[in-house]
């Protein structure tokens, strides 16, 4: 996009619609570059997942679980396959989100300039180890509290829900953006918890609807395969949950750039940056924007 289209303020205070339509214009203003500079980066990672995927689904279909004893006999014998491609799949997700909020900041402070996705690549860097540990961290802690109860589960879940743009625009480690979260969602906790449902359902019926072709297939080899034997299917299996897999990226920005804005909006309203700045940078008529920026340089 050029600076000359009307930019999406984030450091804003914005009750619960505004929120949601602030996100959903931001991703239609930005929805090219927002998943064109990422994709760049992470579609090798994305086929060495889908190579890794390949050989376990083929083996999984050799000999499908029948019953329920089955199914946790075979996911304990398999368990320690399938652990490289979950924390590939971490990693993935920490490039992603890194590089969607590395552009969301560059856009913010260059005013809508273009950004070249190796530029991008550069500004998120710094960022993709600590987002990546950091939502393996989160995951777990939301996960053992799922186990524990499912209230401590969705606690943590709302009380995290922080983290990534804490990381990304105060520069802070993990922990450190953890209670970061926790202090600025509390007196906020039933807010954000109405928007992380309300972009969660919105995500999950997308990604109910592209799951759709799976299952479908699925139905169908079930359903002709009198043999029994569904090796012969998995290379069909393999490429429609990879291309299925790629379509989920665009619905990923939902929830990411929905948190972010949320992130701002509980910021406004606890340290009010956003009006200081404002003040700040009155009378500065550089169209470069505050500070005559020539471009971002993130700490």
């Amino acid at each position: 996009m050029t600076p000359e289209t009307n930019l999406i303020q984030f450091r804003e205070i914005r009750d619960f619609s505004q929120v949601l339509s602030a996100s959903f214009a931001f991703i239609r203003q930005n929805f090219w570059p927002l998943i064109k500079h990422p994709m760049l980066i992470i579609a090798p990672l994305i086929v060495l997942a889908n190579i890794w995927s390949y050989f376990y689904v083929q083996q999984q279909l050799e000999a499908p679980p029948i019953t329920f004893e089955d199914l946790l006999q075979f996911y304990s014998d398999t368990a320690w396959q399938a652990l490289p491609n979950l924390l590939l799949g971490f990693i993935i997700f920490g490039i992603f989100s890194s590089m969607v909020y590395a552009y969301m900041k560059y856009y913010q402070e260059s005013n809508g300039a273009d950004v070249e996705t190796g530029q991008l690549f550069r500004l998120a860097a710094p960022y993709i180890t600590r987002i990546t540990i950091g939502g393996i961290a989160t995951s777990f802690i939301i996960l053992l509290g799922g186990i524990l109860c499912v209230l401590p589960g969705i606690f943590f879940a709302v009380t995290l829900a922080l983290v990534y743009p804490i990381m990304m625009w105060e520069n802070t480690g993990i922990f450190d953006a953890m209670t970061r979260s926790a202090n600025l969602i509390k007196g906020n906790w039933w807010n954000t918890l109405g928007i992380v449902v309300i972009l969660a359902l919105i995500s999950y019926v997308l990604v109910f609807v592209l799951s759709l072709p799976v299952m479908i297939t699925g139905i169908v080899i079930g359903a002709t395969s009198s043999s029994g034997d569904f090796t012969q299917f998995t290379e069909i299996i393999t490429i429609i949950g990879a291309i299925t897999g790629v379509l989920y990226y665009p619905i990923y920005l939902i929830m990411l750039v929905g948190i972010a804005l949320h992130y701002f909006n509980l910021v406004e309203q606890h340290d009010g940056t956003g009006l200081i700045d404002r003040i700040d940078t009155i009378g500065d008529d550089d169209p470069r924007g505050p500070g005559g920026l020539d471009a971002p340089t993130f700490q």
